[in-house]
């Protein structure tokens, strides 16, 4: 966090938006360029090999996938309260 404080002020929030987009890939274990704050995804645009999905079950995976996301969110938030 060194790199706010040195950072000048116009350049502070941009630098702040981009800690926090790392750190939330980093807690997903996912590269930056597959990734996204909300993940849109649609249950026909999955590969032709595999079957498609029911749309319960779909649904159901996608609650599952998004509350883990917002986890993470708060997770971020009481971590950045610091700065």
């Amino acid at each position: 966090m060194n790199i706010l404080l040195r950072a000048p002020q116009k350049h502070y929030w941009r630098l702040f938006w981009l800690m926090v987009w790392y750190r939330f890939c980093a807690i997903n274990k996912v590269h930056p360029m597959f990734t996204g704050f909300v993940r849109l995804k649609d249950r026909k645009s999955q590969r032709g090999r595999f079957p498609r999905e029911n749309v319960f079950r779909y649904a159901w995976r996608r609650v599952h996938e998004m509350s883990h996301e917002f986890k993470v969110y708060v997770q971020l938030f009481f971590e950045f309260q610091e700065i």
